[in-house]
């Protein structure tokens, strides 16, 4: 019986320390699954709305430019406003997929519905400013220009500003997020190898001091084997006369 005690204790020792590396392992687990959501937040959210802002911003400055053009008679520049315009809407539908899954998670975007409403007046002035240029109406064309559309132009600008500000605060949250995530992740894991090599340690010591005590009774159980009492003393014989 005494010899199974080692064994029992290390079977003990070593199920306790399973259990703990499942349970820290299932923790690791559970964080690397929220790190993921804030990268996938990161990439598939924010990064593409940024970048679509900016687009946006390149091409609303690509049409306004071809208006100008179309405006002083350079009718050949005609397809290219049409491109512009509608390499700026397909932006904006791009925007708007970027942002939908932000916005129903936090609520709608002010400031997108602003920015969408707004494109939409301007894609109309800009109809108008195509069709004063094509009638070489170009006093009209330039006067429209230089007022309506270039006020709707300033606040769309505007509104690009403040979404490519959310977009990048967004980003640098989520980055910081899953920066956090990471820390609390090699904490986690340089404590589960102290751990399990303090856990070692203490199996060995537990083993060896197990084997010393049972090598220590089968000593003592060895020692009266004569069956003679060690406090028994043989008498002294006499001498003979």
């Amino acid at each position: 019986m005494n010899r199974r005690k080692p064994v029992m204790q290390f079977l003990i020792a070593f199920a306790a320390l399973l259990t703990f590396l499942c349970g820290l392992g299932i923790c690791c687990l559970l964080m690397v699954q929220d790190e993921i959501v804030h990268v996938a937040a990161w990439r598939e959210t924010w990064l593409p709305a940024v970048r679509a802002t900016l687009e946006m911003r390149a091409d609303l400055r690509g049409v306004r430019l071809a208006e100008f053009r179309l405006a002083t008679h350079c009718e050949t520049d005609l397809s290219v406003a049409a491109e512009r315009a509608d390499a700026l809407l397909s932006h904006i539908r791009r925007a708007a997929q970027a942002w939908k899954e932000e916005n129903e998670r936090i609520g709608r975007n002010p400031v997108f519905d602003d920015l969408t409403a707004r494109i939409a007046h301007y894609l109309e002035l800009d109809r108008q400013v195509r069709t004063l240029a094509v009638q070489s109406r170009e006093h009209e064309a330039l006067a429209l220009l230089a007022g309506a559309a270039n006020v709707e132009g300033e606040v769309i600008e505007a509104d690009l500003d403040l979404l490519e500000e959310q977009g990048r605060s967004a980003t640098q949250l989520e980055a910081r997020a899953a920066g956090r995530i990471y820390g609390y992740l090699f904490a986690m894991v340089t404590g589960l190898l102290v751990a399990v090599m303090l856990i070692a340690l203490a199996v060995v010591l537990i083993i060896v001091r197990s084997m010393a005590a049972q090598q220590g009774n089968a000593r003592a159980d060895s020692a009266p084997a004569t069956g003679v009492p060690s406090t028994f003393r043989y008498p002294a014989r006499r001498a003979d006369n």
